[in-house]
């Protein structure tokens, strides 16, 4: 997979191995190299077979603030990988209402680890305001 910005392709079989090298192989996680234009294919790495592709999609979609992926990172709140649950969470965290909306939604949810990340996330926002 070839990300806007990036100097080579980032494939699975790179991760799996540990053959990522971070000057290489870019993955959009903001405005200025990826942009909203990336959101499809980010939408699309959710689905990855690589957990750490699946979690940089999901930190990316975060970071770009696109409010329309809130149901692609609602979806993964359930991923079998950690760093991917922690990630949409995060990521739905930064999306506003929409976001929190969805995190509200989880804290029903029949998997724990996605209620335990919902849980989390909005934790934080009630520490921020405290602060």
């Amino acid at each position: 997979m070839r990300w806007p910005g990036a100097t080579e392709t980032v494939s699975p079989r790179d991760y799996r191995s540990g053959n990522v090298h971070p000057q290489r192989h870019r993955i959009p996680s903001g405005e200025p190299r990826g942009g909203r234009s990336a959101r499809p294919e980010l939408e699309r790495a959710l689905a990855d077979e690589a957990w750490p592709l699946r979690a940089q999609a999901a930190k990316a979609l975060g970071s770009i603030g696109v409010k329309g992926a809130v149901p692609a990172l609602e979806a993964v709140l359930d991923d079998p990988a950690w760093w991917v649950r922690a990630n949409a969470a995060a990521a739905l965290r930064s999306l506003g209402d929409p976001g929190h909306r969805a995190l509200q939604r989880a804290l029903d949810h029949p998997d724990r680890y996605a209620r335990d990340r919902a849980r989390e996330a909005l934790a934080m926002d009630r520490v921020g305001a405290a602060a």
